[in-house]
């Protein structure tokens, strides 16, 4: 008997979300701020199966917003910490942990990457730079699976929901491409309420997809300091190296 078999369920959930919830797979790429917080209430939410991919290890100055870890696990890969928290909160969970990194494409399908990722049924990008969630976007549209992009600097966030499976919609090098890659929080400082908030968003538009419910469909953007949440409208690029019409063809 499971836990969620023992108590009230959402209406947004009901039972047969919350077993669907128990037979999906999510992937959560850089487990810092943001993939920390995300994995956790993903796995605290019921979601059976979670791939879990960060090469970087815990540091002292992560632990004011990387609220997963803690001091004994300064100097362990991410990855590994988090999976070992996470066990502890749900059992339940199956984990796959990987202290890699997401690599660039060669040719046809990056081997490793596909590797990684191919088992999820989404993917959340939380890194922290830009060549990274380009190639998780190129992964994504290729493979016509979902991703929820997340970025989070100073007292700002922002995301936003990627889903391939609706060719109308702009990927994510529609927007993004020609931006300079983002500072890291390292470089930058960054509130720690502003993370959790936008992992919270993520999370939370994560089990809508999951539970085949309408998501966000605009970017949204925050700032926890001026408490202000604003959600644009995206258009797709047409001429989108990624997603574009001749792409498309292919």
């Amino acid at each position: 008997m499971s836990r969620y078999d023992r108590q009230v369920i959402l209406p947004e959930v009901g039972a047969e979300g919350q077993e669907r919830l128990r037979q999906s797979t999510v992937a959560v790429v850089g487990l810092g701020g943001l993939g920390s917080v995300a994995a956790e209430l993903l796995c605290r939410a019921g979601v059976g199966k979670l791939i879990l991919v960060d090469y970087d290890v815990v540091e002292l100055s992560n632990l004011p917003r990387q609220s997963l870890y803690e001091e004994k696990d300064i100097g362990t890969p991410k990855a590994t910490a988090a999976a070992d928290h996470l066990r502890k909160i749900n059992h339940e969970v199956k984990i796959n942990k990987y202290v890699d990194k997401i690599n660039r494409y060669v040719g046809q399908m990056n081997m490793t990457t596909a590797k990684l990722l191919d088992g999820a049924d989404l993917v959340l990008d939380c890194t922290d730079n830009l060549e990274t969630r380009l190639l998780i976007n190129a992964y994504a549209v290729k493979r016509r699976r979902p991703f929820i992009f997340c970025s989070a600097q100073g007292t700002r966030a922002m995301l936003y929901v990627v889903d391939p499976r609706d060719r109308g919609r702009a990927c994510f090098a529609c927007i993004f491409d020609r931006l300079k890659p983002f500072a890291q929080p390292s470089q930058t400082g960054v509130l720690n309420t502003a993370v959790h908030l936008a992992a919270t968003l993520q999370a939370a538009e994560a089990l809508k997809i999951l539970l085949g419910k309408p998501y966000t469909t605009g970017l949204i953007s925050l700032n926890a300091w001026d408490l202000r949440l604003d959600v644009f409208s995206v258009k797709k690029r047409k001429g989108c190296e990624v997603c574009g019409e001749k792409v498309s063809r292919k």
